[in-house]
């Protein structure tokens, strides 16, 4: 496999990661009610909802990973939205990276 065959597959993954989040957030929005009732949670409420998540047991069967590790991206997405609507900032507050090959001087934008 060349580099460039190697990183149009690991971008397919990505892509199909990011669909499946999508995905899970809506289906999370149909069944909890979406931002409304995402906003009557505090940070330690969604730690708790994806600490939930780590600990069941199916996680550990075969193909299962995966789909937790949707639910948590999408848990995840949920916090982060609800922060954002609670408070609000201009523009995405980003963590620095250090150091690596993203690092802001590498001309990546460090997240």
């Amino acid at each position: 496999m060349t580099v460039d065959e190697a990183i149009l597959q690991l971008n397919k993954v990505r892509e199909e990661f990011l669909a499946c989040v999508l995905g899970e957030r809506l289906n999370q929005d149909e069944q909890w009610g979406g931002p409304r009732h995402d906003d009557e949670h505090i940070y330690f409420d969604w730690l708790s909802f994806i600490r939930k998540q780590t600990m069941k047991k199916f996680l550990f069967r075969p193909g299962l990973f995966e789909v937790t590790m949707v639910k948590i991206a999408a848990l995840a997405m949920a916090a982060y939205e609800s922060s954002r609507r609670k408070n609000p900032v201009d523009g995405i507050k980003r963590l620095e990276v250090k150091d690596g090959p993203h690092a802001p001087d590498a001309g990546h934008a460090g997240i």
